[in-house]
This record gives C-alpha cells, structure tokens and sequence, in this order.
C-alpha cells in the first residue's frame, strides 16, 4: 500500500517538473511521463484477465484508486504515439471501462485514440499501426453496442473489416458487427457475421471471442428452439471463459445453460444452472445480470411451485440490494414478493409490497416493470372481488 501513500509526493514531484520544465526544454518531465505511462499502462494491461476473474473486486479496488494515473498515461501514450503501449494495455482498458460502466466516456477515448493512431501514421500506414487503428475502432464498436447504438457500431465494424488485414483484428470486428446484427434482429446476417468471427479467431486462438462468439451464437439457437447446437455452443463458450479465468462470462454461460434446460423442460437442470450463475454475477457485483436471472429463476420456482424456495432467493437478493442502495433491485424483489403472497393467498403482503414496488417502478420510470407490476395488481383486486 505504500505505493498510494506516495501519491501527493509524485503530484507534488510533477507540479515542480512543471515549474522548471522550461529550464532543460522539458526533457526531464517527458521521461517521467514517459515512464508513468509505462507503468501504469503495464499494470493494467497485465491485470486485464483479473478484472473479469473471482478475485475481480482487490483487483478492481487497486485499479479505481489510480483511475487517474491510468487515464492520463492511456491520454499521453495516445497523444505521443506510443503504439505498443496502447496495444499491451488495450484489453485491460475495455475490461476496466466495461465494469465500470463508463460505456459513452469509453467509446469517445477509443475514438480520440483511433483519430490519433490514424493521423500519426504513415501513408501507406504500416500493417502494425492499422492493426492498432482497427483494435481500436472495434473496441469503440463495442462500447457503442453496449449502449445500444447499434447502427453506428456496424459502421464502425465494416470499416475495420474493409480495411484491416490483421486476422485478429478482423476477427473482433465481425464480432462486434455480429452483435449489432443480432440486436437489430438481423438474424440470419448476425450469424454469418459471428460464424466469420469464430473462423477469423480460431486459428489465433483468440479466446476473447471464440468464448463471446459461441455465446451468442448459442442464445441465437436457443431461441431458435435449437437446443443441440445452443448445447454445444455454451459449453464451448464456458471451456473459453475458463481458459480465459473471466468468471462474468462463466455467469453468461451457466444463464444460457438454464435458458437451454428450461426450454427442454428440465426444470431441475434450470434451477441449478441459474442459481449458479446468479452466485457468479452476485460475486460479481453485476447488479444488471443479478436482476436478470433472478427474474427468470423467481418466475421458473413460482411455476413449479417451489415457494419456499423462491421466498429463499428472494430474501437472500433483498438483503444484497439493500446493501448496495440498489433501488432497481429492490423494486424487483418487491414485485416478486408481492407475486408470491398472490400464489399463498396472502392478500394483505401482496397488496403492501406491489404497491411499494410500482411506486419504485414509476420513480425510476421503469416502465417494463411498472406494467408487470400493475398485472398482479389487477389479478390481486379479482381475486378480492371473487372472495
């Protein structure tokens, strides 16, 4: 720790470079920089895999608390062009931005880099620097996707396409344009975008997106109604995750395994597939996915009637989204709560924790969940009505 004690010594060093940076031409403080930018840009990039792993939260502590240092050597690496600098730290950079959260700051610093490596090459630029460029590009497709702007990540994935030779590259390109297709329910081209993106990465051994190309490929097949293939490609995406110790990927997998034995009606199978992956987002701490699966597993245990069960979860998430003040959550819980009073004649409770979860719903103006909210609220006053 005594590596954070020193930081306002180091601010204090820089602000005194900046001072006398004119004496000596600023040689001095570039080398510091320099090595700054090593350093940290090394440090992520060597923890790019950790950042998605089960010891991900030490990982991602040590990680924020120098989110500074971080953004200012990926700034300066860019802005001088240190090329091999950007591309050691590239993957650890998406993973970073991608669990914060920071989707639209993430896109814009991947376009002002892209625009930079660009500018600073050659023309013809040389194989490395395009390379770069697509990298970067791809992961601005990614970022984009990720905010559902999908149209504009297919553009950028067609460009990298046209115009990188780098198979790699390539390959993240049409993975990224594979999942544009998808969400614009482009289906059939989705596919052959994401079969492209596995041939592209096979050889290479890109795990990255063989694990996230055979993903989605595998929800595309089960909902198709596909469950051989669906089959095959989950647990072709669960061997790459492993390979790669990205255990959030491992919770997408064991979600798809649930979704896969539900649809075969293995009810038990699903149960367990989706438990597991509910304890993977929890350690996660990925509070969208959490609510995701609990949705399908609270609705699976209620239509088996498993009540005690499903009271079980819904307790256990209760006591983490409370610990989290996360208020989406707790107007899920609530809503699912409230739908198992309905189930045990519990009129009273029904009533008390739907309406605190529609009126959750409708100040986080989550409209979805307002109307599923309003259902059993309407199958609760029928059934007053028939007492």
């Amino acid at each position: 720790e005594g590596r954070y004690e020193i930081q306002h010594l180091l601010r204090q060093y820089i602000a005194e470079k900046e001072r006398i940076a004119s004496l000596d031409g600023g040689t001095a403080l570039d080398d510091w920089r320099a090595r700054h930018a090593d350093y940290y840009l090394r440090l992520v990039g060597e923890r790019a895999a950790a950042i998605c792993s089960g010891m991900a939260a030490p990982v991602l502590q040590a990680l924020l608390q120098d989110l500074g240092n971080i953004e200012r050597a990926w700034d300066w690496a860019a802005e001088q062009g240190a090329h091999p600098l950007l591309a050691l730290a590239l993957p650890g950079i998406v993973n970073l931005w991608e669990v914060r959260g920071a989707f639209e700051e993430a896109a814009q610093r991947f376009a002002i880099a892209a625009w930079r490596v660009r500018s600073q090459c050659e023309d013809p630029p040389s194989a490395e620097a395009l390379a770069l460029w697509g990298a970067l590009v791809a992961a601005q497709a990614h970022f984009l996707n990720l905010q559902e702007q999908h149209a504009e990540a297919l553009a950028l994935a067609e460009q990298v396409i046209a115009r990188v030779s780098d198979a790699q590259v390539r390959a993240r390109a049409y993975l990224q344009g594979g999942r544009a297709l998808w969400y614009r329910e482009e289906r059939a081209v989705a596919r052959d975008y994401l079969e492209e993106a596995l041939a592209l990465a096979a050889p290479t051994e890109t795990l990255c997106v063989l694990a996230k190309g055979s993903l989605l490929l595998g929800r595309m097949a089960a909902q198709a109604g596909n469950y051989g293939e669906a089959t095959l490609r989950a647990e072709a995406a669960w061997q790459h995750y492993q390979l790669l110790g990205e255990r959030r990927g491992q919770a997408a997998a064991l979600e798809l395994f649930g979704e896969i034995a539900a649809g075969q009606g293995q009810y038990s199978e699903a149960v367990e597939r989706y438990w597991q992956g509910l304890r993977y987002f929890r350690d996660m701490a990925e509070a969208g996915a959490v609510q995701r699966v609990l949705n399908a597993l609270t609705a699976l245990l209620l239509g088996l009637g498993r009540f005690v069960d499903a009271q079980a979860v819904l307790k256990e998430l209760a006591q983490d989204f409370e610990a989290q003040h996360n208020v989406s959550g707790a107007a899920l819980v609530m809503g699912w709560q409230g739908c198992l009073a309905l189930r045990l004649g519990n009129w009273p409770e029904a009533g008390r924790q739907l309406q605190s979860a529609l009126t959750l719903a409708r100040t986080l103006g989550d409209r979805r969940w307002e109307g599923r909210v309003l259902g059993w609220l309407s199958q609760l006053a029928l059934r007053r009505g028939q007492r």
